[in-house]
């Protein structure tokens, strides 16, 4: 009886797990997820864009905390919209937890406040962010967005006493997929990602 029980519980263990498994499927069929921009009504400067991504909002692409207006062109907010759907969506899905975006666009007074003295900083065009996640150093998430296959233009991450952060810039056709390090030094070298930390 023993053995005939255990054979049982098996086949009913093995049936539970494969109907668990095609209800996932299904469920994630009947509502796929569609990564990139979220047509609606948007913003002025994107009317027709409710959200440049499937993980990130306006608010989190233009945020600032200087206090200073803050809003993109239409221009520019295409260059977030083609930033996210290349680059930050496909990120936040490939690693399976939240991206934070700590700076993306900045208006030229905001890019000035922060104390940039790059005015042609990607980040006044909508081309560039800056971001982090959770336990992962700055060298280990640009790593992972190397791995990931994800087309850039620059892609730099921080010693932890320059912020620690990433900058991924996406320009399109133009992308140089140059890769740098900044160091607690000052300045940019060129280098690859590895899984340690420079610092």
């Amino acid at each position: 009886m023993g053995l005939g029980w255990n054979l049982m519980e098996a086949r009913t263990v093995a049936i539970l797990a494969v109907a668990g498994t095609l209800g996932f499927y299904l469920a994630r069929g009947l509502r796929p997820v569609k990564l990139g921009p979220q047509r609606g009504q948007g913003p002025s400067y994107a009317p027709n864009v409710k959200a440049p991504g499937y993980y990130f909002s306006w608010a989190e692409l233009t945020r600032t905390d200087t206090g200073l207006p803050n809003e993109p062109g239409r221009i520019a907010a295409g260059h977030l919209v083609d930033l996210t759907a290349y680059v930050l969506d496909p990120l936040r899905a490939y690693l399976g937890q939240p991206v934070i975006v700590s700076s993306g666009y900045r208006s030229p007074e905001v890019n000035a406040a922060v104390g940039s003295t790059n005015d042609a900083s990607q980040h006044t065009s909508g081309f560039a962010a800056d971001i982090r996640t959770g336990g992962m150093t700055g060298e280990e998430l640009a790593r992972n967005l190397v791995d990931a296959g994800l087309p850039y233009d620059q892609l730099i991450w921080y010693s932890p006493s320059r912020g620690g952060h990433v900058h991924v810039s996406y320009v399109g056709n133009a992308n140089r997929a140059q890769t740098l390090f900044a160091s607690d030094a000052g300045g940019y070298t060129s280098a690859v990602p590895s899984y340690g930390d420079f610092a």
